[in-house]
């Protein structure tokens, strides 16, 4: 009897520990949201950089600047605040004379079957967000380390605003760049033969957009 009183007694002391242990408790939540960004890209003009009529005396024996139209506007109209950063790709690449597919040359088509045409080249400038002067930046891994006010395109790079190399990339709701587009005639030995008949310069870039987290 000893024995199995000592044994009750234990039990009732571990009940009565559990007792004082005992409290109300209450639940911590952690809420938010995570809003979708969403963009709305335009270019002036549709895009397009028209030079018209190009005189035959362009094409010579070396590379001949055919001229410049200015006049493009790039702007990104975003519904909250956000990065945003974008690449430029040649959609002619294979006629970009003078490019390995990299840089800042880009491809005004073929001629005389797989003779290269030329380049052209595009410029941003007065580059904005939210309506304030903000420099662009190019980079290869993502490091900032230049930072101007004066971008030419360069394909294999991403490129976007920060007003300087410490800063970041730029956050804003409106951001905004012109663009003018620069052409070049390739020499004559590059267009595999003479040109007989109208040629149509058929350069295309597209300059893809990426934003949010």
């Amino acid at each position: 009897m000893k024995k199995n009183l000592l044994q009750l007694t234990a039990l009732s002391s571990l009940l009565l520990s559990a007792a004082a242990l005992a409290s109300e408790s209450a639940e911590v939540k952690v809420i938010g949201e995570i809003s979708a960004v969403n963009c709305e890209v335009s270019v002036s003009n549709n895009g397009v950089f028209d030079f018209e009529k190009i005189k035959q005396s362009s094409v010579t024996d070396v590379i001949t600047p055919i001229g410049r139209v200015d006049g493009g506007v790039v702007r990104v109209k975003c519904s909250a605040p956000t990065p945003l950063t974008f690449t430029a790709t040649d959609n002619r690449a294979e006629s970009a004379y003078g490019s390995s597919g990299l840089g800042s040359n880009f491809g005004l088509g073929l001629v005389n079957k797989t003779g290269k045409l030329g380049y052209y080249q595009l410029r941003f400038t007065q580059p904005t967000v939210d309506g304030v002067e903000t420099p662009m930046f190019a980079t290869d891994d993502g490091d900032i380390n230049n930072v101007t006010g004066l971008l030419m395109a360069q394909q294999g790079r991403r490129m976007g605003w920060a007003e300087s190399k410490t800063a970041g990339v730029s956050i804003g709701k409106d951001f905004k760049f012109g663009m003018n587009a620069t052409a070049y005639m390739a020499p004559k030995s590059a267009m595999n033969g003479a040109l007989t008949e109208d040629v149509t310069l058929d350069g295309s870039a597209t300059l893809e957009f990426g934003f949010g987290l």
